[in-house]
């Protein structure tokens, strides 16, 4: 792993004598408070420049929304594995300031001239294992894009200046304690980092439709009983394990973007060309952002549920996705519940298929066309269904991601013999099933177990949702459904385990 002082100072590459990189350690330990409050002074609004941004202090206090209850489902007693449920006290808090800066003019939009993002960032930490920790493990998505397009250039521990490593690709960060994190403490994490964005069409990156913000923020890694969990990215599936947390999250940027985000805003304030957008959200596996260009937002309900579309193109399309939205979101609440999300957003974007967040879908602008409905049907619905399956009721995608994968295809399939007929259902899930030998498909696998990823789709998706048809033939639809509508219940706003999870669906 790479290696800094604080100021980005290589420490691998020093030609100071011992003697010499002690001096300077303890000049720099006896400075480092002071140090550290005039960071905080400079990033957080001096004189001068732009608005100031929150501060730490400043920033309006997390207030929880109150999650939605649940339709009334049979009890299911859960006995969730160690670590797996936090109370709101032990949640991570993340508050951040993001600034999103054309690199070059400013005056109007121009995707061609390329990003770059300044953050500021502060980590509430308690730990929630058993054991002393000696470091703190983060983790920088972006750089699971494009290796090393984050630029770390201040970091502070409980308000003094911190030594941290950086590996190879730049997507995860160690911060060294000066003292062990006892079970329980809190350690209180200070950023600032550059992003610069890369040209991509995917869940992060800049594209004609705008910057897609998926995984932007840094994020610790999950520490359990095993201690931290370091294991790199991988390139197909959802290589994160998502923990839930509280996020209050500033926005800066030109004020011709339209803004989505997993909660609607709190605030917005323009000056001049720029705006400023305050959000906050309580009990989250992440908080993703889309700041759209040359887009409308199209807002309805469905089922007392608000959701909005972030999308350009003609009303027959904006039509299309609304129609299937409808039926395939009342569809699921209906079975399983409410979303504790106070909206859903879905935003037109440039890749390949789609990518759920909580609160927030990212939806190929190839599938808002009538001509691709059928397609639609599927791929929407599926995204619809990961808002409960990983968003409201999380899993390690890392490790188990046949659970979120495996229910979302199965009841993308109920959807489509809901809206057409059990007749229709089959032939299609036959289709979907071409070419794959289930009894080949371990679907258990942690994701850099997989051959590549057809491997992995279809181990995780297919494999995974034939056992749970198989299920609704053995056991009955509405019996598996009940099922499904108490683990919903009992484990909302939690993580249920690959254990839970078999308990559940073996009776």
């Amino acid at each position: 792993m790479r290696r800094y002082r604080p100021k980005t100072m290589r420490l691998g590459k020093s030609r100071y004598s011992q003697r010499r990189a002690r001096a300077l350690w303890l000049i720099g330990a006896a400075l480092g408070v002071a140090a550290v409050v005039a960071i905080a002074v400079l990033a957080f609004g001096g004189e001068g420049g732009a608005p100031p941004a929150q501060t730490a202090a400043s920033m309006p206090a997390l207030t929880p929304t109150p999650a939605a209850s649940p339709t009334p489902a049979p009890t299911f007693t859960s006995t969730p594995t160690p670590g797996a449920v936090q109370t709101a006290a032990m949640r991570t808090r993340y508050n951040a300031s993001v600034e999103a800066v054309q690199n070059v003019g400013e005056s109007y939009i121009d995707m061609s001239r390329g990003y770059h993002l300044l953050c500021r960032e502060e980590v509430v930490y308690t730990n929630p294992t058993g054991d002393e920790l000696w470091e703190v493990y983060l983790r920088f998505y972006p750089c699971a894009v494009e290796a090393n397009c984050v630029t770390v250039t201040a970091a502070a521990v409980n308000g003094r200046q911190a030594y941290y490593e950086l590996n190879a690709d730049g997507t995860l960060l160690m911060l060294p304690l000066t003292e062990p994190l006892a079970p329980g403490g809190v350690a209180s994490i200070y950023l600032e980092y550059r992003v610069d964005m890369p040209r991509d069409d995917g869940r992060f990156g800049a594209s004609d439709y705008g910057l897609m913000l998926g995984g932007l923020l840094a994020t610790v890694a999950h520490c359990g009983e095993s201690g931290w969990d370091t294991r790199a990215y991988v390139d197909y599936g959802d290589p994160f394990w998502w923990e839930f947390a509280d996020y209050t999250v500033s926005l800066e940027a030109n004020a011709g973007f339209l803004a989505a985000a997993t909660a609607p805003e709190q605030s917005v304030s323009v000056e001049g060309n720029r705006a400023t957008w305050l959000y906050s959200a309580s009990n989250v596996r992440d908080f993703c952002i889309a700041l759209c260009r040359d887009f409308r937002v199209h807002e309805f309900e469905v089922s007392g549920q608000r959701v909005a579309l972030y999308a350009n193109g003609a009303s027959e399309e904006l039509n299309m996705v609304r129609e299937v939205c409808e039926q395939a979101l009342g569809y699921f609440i209906e079975r399983f519940g409410e979303l504790p999300f106070e909206r859903v957003c879905i935003v037109r974007n440039a890749m390949d298929g789609a990518m759920e967040y909580p609160g927030l879908i990212m939806l190929s602008s190839r599938y808002w066309f009538e001509a691709n409905r059928s397609q639609t049907e599927v791929l929407l619905s599926h995204e619809l269904a990961h808002q409960f399956w990983s968003c409201a009721v999380g899993n390690s995608q890392y490790d188990d991601a046949y659970i979120d994968e495996g229910l979302a295809t199965f009841c993308s399939y109920m959807f489509i013999k809901e809206i057409h007929s059990e007749e229709y259902m089959v032939r299609a899930w036959e289709i979907e099933l071409a070419g794959v030998s289930p009894d080949e498909c371990d679907y258990t696998r942690s994701l850099p177990e997989y051959a590549d990823a057809q491997d992995y789709y279809d181990s995780v998706y297919r494999a995974a949702a034939l056992r749970l048809m198989e299920l609704r033939e053995s056991e009955g639809e509405e019996r598996l459904f009940g099922r499904l509508r108490a683990l919903y219940a009992a484990f909302l706003g939690k993580t249920v385990s690959a254990e839970d999870f078999e308990r559940l669906l073996t009776g």
